[in-house]
């Protein structure tokens, strides 16, 4: 009779995560997870099945956190979530170094097609969320969503050229002066009480 698994399917998960981010796909392999965990390979084989089935079950995992993050807020239509959004996304930024990390990821990522099913299911989650937020414009909505990603995306790569400190605060200016661009209407109060406190700070 086998002995039971010392660790549980989390910890094997973590590791998996933990290789993911600091070796990429190619650096990730049965044997890297089953050393930081402790255990054989065949142990963490017989418990999860193959390094594609550990995959799989990773990228569950994650595509389920990032929706919780979403799911944090729930905004109307209308500016006030178009901005909610981006602060978000730039909270979940932080910094240059992790966002930099983020991109290379991606980029491998989308080449696996294990992988390539996590970057597809959080761009949907985010899609939906902007689309719930989006409110009538001069485009069709699923127009509007698009030049409202490509707006986040660009700035994104923007702030990271910068030397701007704040990633959630970056957005959020870039993100007014598109809703004012795109002609959607929205209390400017708010904003300009968020600046001079900024100011302050």
């Amino acid at each position: 009779m086998a002995r039971p698994l010392s660790v549980t399917d989390d910890q094997i998960l973590d590791a998996t995560q933990a290789v993911l981010t600091e070796l990429g796909a190619h650096g990730l392999t049965m044997s890297e997870i089953a050393r930081r965990v402790g255990v054989s390979r065949a142990a963490i084989s017989q418990r999860l099945g193959s390094l594609d089935d550990i995959k799989r079950l990773l990228m569950d995992r994650m595509a389920a956190q990032y929706e919780a993050r979403l799911a944090q807020i729930s905004p109307e239509p209308g500016a006030a979530g178009l901005i909610a959004i981006t602060e978000l996304i730039g909270g979940m930024i932080k910094e240059r170094e992790r966002f930099s990390n983020f991109m290379f990821r991606y980029n491998v990522n989308i080449h696996d097609p294990i992988l390539l099913s996590l970057e597809e299911r959080r761009g949907q989650a985010l899609r939906q969320m902007i689309a719930r937020a989006m409110p009538e414009t001069a485009l069709p909505k699923p127009a509007a969503v698009d030049a409202f990603m490509a707006h986040m995306t660009g700035s994104m790569i923007n702030w990271q050229a910068s030397q701007h400190p704040n990633a959630a605060a970056f957005l959020r200016e870039r993100t007014v002066n598109w809703i004012r661009l795109a002609g959607i209407p929205f209390d400017e109060r708010p904003f300009d009480e968020a600046k001079t406190d900024e100011g302050k700070q």
